[in-house]
């Protein structure tokens, strides 16, 4: 028995902000969202910068969530 054809939508409401400090709104814009385990995406240059894990205890001071990290993303050299 074959099945039906079936097709899902959703919507991800997304926001993109830029610019000096934009870091410190980053807890009001989960919230707005309702966001509850935000996913960060970066590399192991910010990570071992200390940046990303500025960024986790930001997110949970501000928004009182924890965050997920993916860090193996490979950057792109320009040359």
């Amino acid at each position: 028995m074959a099945l039906a054809e079936q097709v899902y939508g959703f919507f991800i409401p997304t926001v993109t902000l830029m610019g000096i400090g934009a870091h410190k709104q980053l807890g009001a814009q989960i919230k707005t969202l309702g966001g509850k385990k935000p996913y960060i995406v970066t590399d192991k240059g910010i990570t071992n910068a200390g940046i990303t894990q500025k960024i986790v205890d930001l997110i949970k001071k501000d928004a009182g969530v924890d965050s997920v990290v993916f860090d193996d993303t490979i950057p792109q050299s320009h040359g």
